[in-house]
């Protein structure tokens, strides 16, 4: 096992808006693994989160909410981890949530990878 990127990219353009990036997989030993997003070639993080197992019977490893309040040309996803780190990634999903109303919100399904 080896510390440093595991995974990094799509480098997709999204717009301005509230998304919600779901890890999914299995986590044996977190150690010391962490996911951020990220813009600019990694210059800009615009958030980051530790990895852990959330959810056993849905395996999932992340859901973390964050904000693009312009157009971003190459969002990238990276998932880092340590040595002692234990893990397989079976999905990365990024949805936008669109406001349809007061105290109202709906889920758009966007895969950038």
């Amino acid at each position: 096992n080896q510390k440093g990127f595991l995974i990094y990219g799509p480098y997709a353009g999204l717009p301005a808006g509230v998304y919600t990036l779901r890890l999914l997989g299995q986590l044996r030993q977190a150690g010391n693994a962490w996911v951020d997003i990220s813009a600019e070639k990694g210059t800009i993080v615009i958030v980051r989160s530790p990895l852990q197992s959330l959810s056993a019977a849905s395996n999932t490893l992340a859901v973390v909410s964050f904000r693009l309040s312009g157009y971003v040309d190459d969002l990238e996803v990276r998932l880092h981890v340590d040595e002692a780190t234990d893990l397989s990634l079976d999905a990365v999903i990024v949805e936008m949530r669109s406001e349809t109303g007061a105290n109202e919100s709906k889920r758009e399904k966007t895969n950038v990878f």
